[in-house]
């Protein structure tokens, strides 16, 4: 829930990048509650190994297309970044 309130309210590149993984995090921590019900099955720990690796490579292409964003436009706020762009398409 934390994280679905920074991804909808905050402006800021990073603060949306945190409120995602936190929401990647919690589903995490639920695949490790439902596997310690049944120990003896394995996809609980095969989901959370792929969604830990899925969640790097998320991170990884956020943090790239960040620094992307801010090369070009000198700043990481989402909302002068598309005062910006409405700028340049009139």
């Amino acid at each position: 829930m934390v994280g679905l309130i920074i991804v909808l309210t905050k402006k800021s590149l990073i603060f949306i990048i945190i409120g995602i993984e936190l929401i990647v995090q919690a589903a995490i921590s639920n695949f490790i509650l439902f596997n310690s019900q049944y120990p003896s099955q394995v996809q609980g720990q095969v989901l959370v190994v792929f969604c830990t690796a899925t969640s790097i490579c998320e991170i990884i292409l956020l943090i790239a297309v960040s620094l992307s964003l801010y090369q070009h436009y000198k700043t990481i706020d989402l909302t002068k970044i598309e005062l910006l762009l409405a700028k340049n398409e009139n």
